[in-house]
């Protein structure tokens, strides 16, 4: 499936989520009728903190905005490994490399 929208590489997932809130003057009632969760959940995933985790609620507003699942998962892990948060062993191993290619580029 084609996204709608393009993930923005440089903003969280929550600050995506915003800003297509933003651009197409969606309300967190709008998003929360259409993903099917609550406000408070809508809430937290657009002006908090980008979520630890892939869940069906995650993945319903994120699907309400107009991304799809593959483009919500791998902005997830991006963002994990950008602070450090690390929750599996492949992932450990992608932010060591990451930390490789860094000390590589720097010389």
């Amino acid at each position: 499936m084609k996204p709608k929208r393009a993930i923005i590489p440089t903003l969280t997932l929550a600050q995506n989520f915003r800003l297509v809130m933003s651009r197409e003057g969606l309300t967190f009632k709008d998003i929360s009728r259409k993903a099917g969760v609550s406000l408070s959940m809508v809430y937290n995933l657009a002006e908090r903190r980008s979520p630890k985790f892939v869940t069906d609620q995650v993945l319903g507003v994120g699907k309400a905005l107009g991304f799809t699942q593959r483009q919500i998962e791998e902005k997830m892990r991006q963002d994990r490994l950008a602070t450090g948060r690390v929750f599996s062993e492949k992932e450990a191993f992608y932010k060591l490399i990451r930390e490789l290619m860094d000390l590589y580029d720097s010389k």
